[in-house]
């Protein structure tokens, strides 16, 4: 990625050039690429300012594809946030305006995001409709770069329904994509599915080496979501591969790694502590065990407070929600024996 400090400088540079000539559709360019560069980062609260600035101006300019695309980078943002109905209503607008526009690329990037948003909400014949959707159109304009987003997504939407031989298939799909499309950070999140794949397999070797490859084109650009995502996933392997005393150290630090990344992350943060908390019960240390498990239940709470049913409901209803509250229950009654 470079010197982030360097970047960040040379666009607010190219801005204050940019009000000086009264260039206001460059202002509204320059704020959308420092709005990326901070969502990168993990600043989440920067990048939605400078998107929202962004869409000021374009909404001002009547730039209506920009005002779209730049709607999806807000609904990410929102979604990072867990901020999901927030993030719905960003990804519903910037459809319509593809749709106003009878724009088909236009339409993609929100029908997938609608497609990834709803598998977080554990809403999947809503994600399906969306993402079958979006592959239909990408195909038919060969849009090969989103084809490989929509693959990748497909393939953790194979993952919740048990299918693992179309989740892999759909994941090796995805990386043939996005290797030619040129996005490290889209092709970081392709190694990353394929490594959840892989762990669904039970080839925690093959596990290892996809996160390893995710991270490391994550790290080269600074995508902290996706290196916290990475280092989650490597935790979870080793506490399912049983792993031995010498590895602790180990597991610790990258504990505390992927705990320093993930604060801006609500989603991400709440899996981090019951993966804590997996492993101070492994060491024995039930009541330590229990505070990080009361830590993601805090999060949990926040997260669903901020959702209407029946998306709460259905969002509790997920796998890992209920491998979680399951895992709660058996401490419990450990502890109560």
């Amino acid at each position: 990625m470079g010197n982030p400090r360097g970047a960040k400088w040379h666009w607010n540079r190219c801005l204050e050039i940019s009000k000086q000539l009264g260039d206001v559709e460059r202002m509204g360019g320059i704020y959308n690429n420092l709005g990326i560069q901070a969502y990168e980062q993990g600043k989440l609260q920067e990048a939605n300012r400078y998107y929202q600035q962004a869409l000021d101006i374009f909404n001002r300019l009547g730039a209506r594809r920009d005002m779209a695309s730049t709607l999806n980078n807000l609904g990410e943002v929102a979604m990072q946030r867990a901020e999901y109905i927030t993030a719905m209503e960003y990804w519903q607008r910037a459809l319509e305006i593809g749709e106003e526009l009878a724009d088909k690329e236009s339409q993609i990037e929100p029908l997938y995001q609608l497609g990834q948003l709803h598998i977080l909400l554990g809403e999947y014949a809503e994600a399906e409709t969306q993402l079958t959707t979006s592959e239909t159109i990408a195909n038919n304009i060969n849009a090969s770069g989103a084809l490989g987003s929509i693959y990748e997504l497909l393939a953790r939407l194979a993952v919740q329904s048990g299918d693992i031989e179309t989740a892999k298939d759909y994941s090796e799909r995805a990386l043939d994509h996005l290797k030619k499309s040129g996005d490290q950070v889209k092709l970081a999140r392709g190694w990353v599915t394929r490594g959840e794949v892989a762990a669904a397999q039970g080839d925690g070797k093959l596990m290892a080496e996809c996160m390893d490859l995710g991270k490391q084109l994550a790290q080269d650009n600074g995508e902290q979501h996706l290196i916290a995502t990475s280092i989650l996933g490597t935790l979870k392997q080793a506490l399912e591969d049983d792993m031995d005393d010498s590895k602790t150290k180990e597991f610790a630090l990258a504990l505390k790694e992927s705990l320093d990344i993930a604060g801006s992350f609500p989603e991400l943060l709440w899996q981090i502590h019951w993966t804590r908390g997996r492993f101070l019960k492994k060491k024995g240390r039930l009541k330590a065990a229990v505070a990080a498990f009361s830590q993601s239940v805090n999060i949990l709470k926040r997260i669903t407070g901020r959702l209407s049913e029946p998306h709460q409901s259905r969002y509790l209803q997920r796998k890992t929600q209920q491998e979680f509250r399951e895992e709660v229950i058996r401490l419990k009654n450990l502890i109560e024996r």
